[in-house]
């Protein structure tokens, strides 16, 4: 009853975690994980920093910590007020390799022009997601921005697929578009808030 308590006390109040020490133990590491995971929507620097102290890591598995490691990366990534140091996510981004994590950064990197960044983070996406068109679109911007020849293949095998992004890359490169049997589906590589963020 009286750790339902406090778990309750920690979701209305998710910073209690940071200013009590808990004994040992699953429960208390739930609560932990919890409440941390909770308060790096709010504050993922504050997280971040409480991450650093040993009488929490103590305390969680290497799979708890991993849980609330992706929380402060994720909400880091998306809110600029959040000072996360830049190789502390990109070491985890990289040893995770976690595709929704990636993709918020291979977001972060097309937002801000960043194409050495997103040639690195793209090599973290599972095969599955590699092959997506979305990521082999801006690979190809990647690859062009830096003077990078390898970009022509992409560009050529792109442009024979009927698609958003195919008909963009027949478009790069003065090619007819690539139509076929096959129906478009431009709203699964991006949601209504991507399309404004990328600058279509």
């Amino acid at each position: 009853r009286l750790k339902l308590n406090e778990l309750l006390r920690v979701y209305v109040q998710p910073t209690r975690v940071t200013q009590r020490t808990y004994a040992g133990g699953k429960y208390n590491a739930d609560i932990i994980v919890r409440g941390l995971s909770r308060l790096a929507k709010i504050n993922a620097t504050k997280v971040y920093r409480t991450l650093g102290e040993v009488r929490v890591l103590e305390r969680l598995s290497v799979d708890q910590l991993r849980i609330v490691e992706s929380e402060v990366i994720r909400n880091g990534l998306r809110k600029t007020k959040d000072k996360i140091p830049a190789d502390w996510i990109l070491e985890r981004l990289e040893r995770y390799a976690e595709d929704e994590l990636t993709q918020i950064y291979l977001r972060k990197c097309i937002r801000e022009g960043h194409s050495n960044g997103y040639l690195e983070g793209i090599s973290w996406l599972s095969a599955s997601q590699r092959k997506r068109a979305i990521w082999r679109y801006w690979e190809a911007k990647a690859l062009d921005e830096l003077g990078m020849s390898e970009s022509a293949q992409i560009w050529n095998e792109l442009s024979k697929e009927r698609g958003f992004h195919g008909f963009l890359a027949a478009e790069h490169l003065d090619f007819p578009y690539a139509l076929n049997q096959q129906s478009t589906r431009i709203s699964s590589d991006y949601g209504s808030d991507e399309l404004s963020d990328v600058g279509f």
